[in-house]
């Protein structure tokens, strides 16, 4: 007898929870396309940088909305496993373009990022994306994993969700 006779399918999610955990997913994905167009427009490829850094940028420009939109399409068709592993790809990316290069990046040289968020910008969301890779790819805890990939987007962008939210309450 193999190990492999021993695995277990992991329960199937039923469709109240798939559709709970798509919700989540589907506008932080919306976000995430916004976000990279934003991105893209506002800095483009000419202003990434040169080195290792800018490299690393360039891949993040260009794959960002890519994921974004993967994990758009599999939320909305209930294909959470596949919508977190495509946010985990943008969490990892927006990772990537943070890391310091040899001509450093925004998290080596702006004084407001300390120990507390570059903690939060270095080290927490590759810890969280390969724990919701890992969920993901065995099919269980997908309501964990959801949480995990959703956590480094909100907190990168909270500052971004209370102006809205400031917006949508009291106007300009």
């Amino acid at each position: 007898m193999n190990s492999a006779s021993l695995e277990m399918a992991p329960p199937p999610i039923s469709g109240r929870e798939r559709f709970w955990l798509s919700a989540a997913m589907v506008p932080l994905a919306l976000y995430e396309i916004w976000d990279s167009y934003m991105f893209f427009s506002i800095l483009g490829l000419s202003e990434t940088g040169s080195g290792f850094s800018g490299v690393l940028t360039k891949i993040y420009v260009l794959t960002h909305p890519f994921f974004a939109v993967a994990a758009l399409v599999c939320a909305l068709t209930g294909r959470v496993r596949w919508a977190v592993v495509a946010m985990a790809g943008v969490v990892l990316g927006r990772w990537l373009s943070y890391l310091p290069g040899s001509n450093g990046s925004l998290a080596a040289r702006d004084i407001y990022v300390l120990l507390q968020p570059t903690i939060m910008l270095l080290i927490v969301p590759p810890l969280l994306a390969a724990g919701a890779l890992a969920l993901a790819r065995s099919n269980q805890l997908l309501g964990l994993a959801t949480l995990l990939v959703c956590v480094p987007v909100i907190y990168i962008n909270y500052e971004m969700a209370l102006f809205a939210i400031a917006v949508t309450i009291f106007g300009f």
